[in-house]
């Protein structure tokens, strides 16, 4: 993607704007103002995501998001910010559509990768949580031996169709500002779901069947799996923080909230 030619980009917007109503002004003024404000911003230096490029683009799509709406940024919208930040970085990045790779949500230069977010009241700094891994229906009506013989196999499968999986997780801090932590879930963490026992698996006392797995990384605990099967799902939890990689960190001001408290 070349780089954006600012005389001509100045050029457009002055031949735009006495075209709009004032509404459209006062949303425009509104962007414009997002975009100036003060704002935190933490690339990780050894991070392959979190290039210069990549992190510009992000934060003003961020800002700009922000500036009109107060909700934190949900799942669909991350996709699509992060593919073209991933553009915008010169990188080929496409959506998937179809059921042609299952588990993986964006294909970035060949690479499958599975895309999540973070965002309820409940969530801790130091802790994961992915609400759904994945469907499960098969979790019903299965005793602790057929889970585990089901679970390996359908989390193996499961995981096999993505290579990488990234989170946004997103804080509400005060003074009217939200965090947002791009966080990487290692792949070879993720894998070890996959090798169940039996003897791993605690029944659910639900009477729709399920259990939870304690997943344990150089003889600690290193997450949760919940096989829910009142909802059929798998769920991760209690993921520790500090066995995944933040990419890329982010303070972000609400300023359709300053800006309103103003008026």
């Amino acid at each position: 993607m070349p780089s954006p030619d600012i005389d001509e980009l100045l050029e457009q917007l002055n031949e735009i704007a006495p075209q709009l109503n004032a509404t459209r002004l006062m949303l425009l003024n509104r962007i414009a103002a997002a975009l100036r404000a003060d704002f935190d911003v933490s690339p990780n230096p050894n991070s392959d995501l979190a290039t210069s490029l990549f992190v510009e683009y992000f934060s003003s799509r961020l800002l700009i998001h922000h500036a009109v709406v107060e909700e934190k940024l949900n799942k669909k919208s991350f996709e699509y910010i992060f593919r073209d930040a991933l553009r915008h970085d010169r990188k080929t990045a496409e959506i998937m559509v179809s059921d042609v790779y299952p588990g993986a949500d964006i294909v970035v230069d060949g690479t499958r990768i599975s895309l999540k977010t973070e965002a309820s009241k409940n969530i801790r700094k130091n802790k994961i949580t992915i609400s759904k891994l994945m469907e499960a229906r098969w979790i019903r009506d299965q005793d602790v031996s057929g889970l585990s013989k089901l679970a390996s196999a359908r989390l193996s499968e499961h995981i096999a169709g993505y290579e990488r999986i990234i989170m946004l997780r997103a804080f509400t801090l005060k003074d009217n500002k939200i965090q947002y932590d791009l966080v990487e879930i290692p792949y070879k963490l993720l894998i070890l779901s996959s090798h169940l026992e039996a003897d791993d698996i605690k029944p659910s006392l639900g009477r729709n069947g399920g259990g939870n797995a304690i997943i344990r990384k150089d003889g600690r605990d290193a997450f949760t799996l919940r096989f829910d099967g009142s909802v059929e799902k798998v769920t991760i939890t209690n993921l520790l923080l500090e066995l995944c990689i933040t990419h890329v960190s982010w303070i972000i001001p609400l300023i359709i909230s300053n800006i309103e408290t103003d008026t």
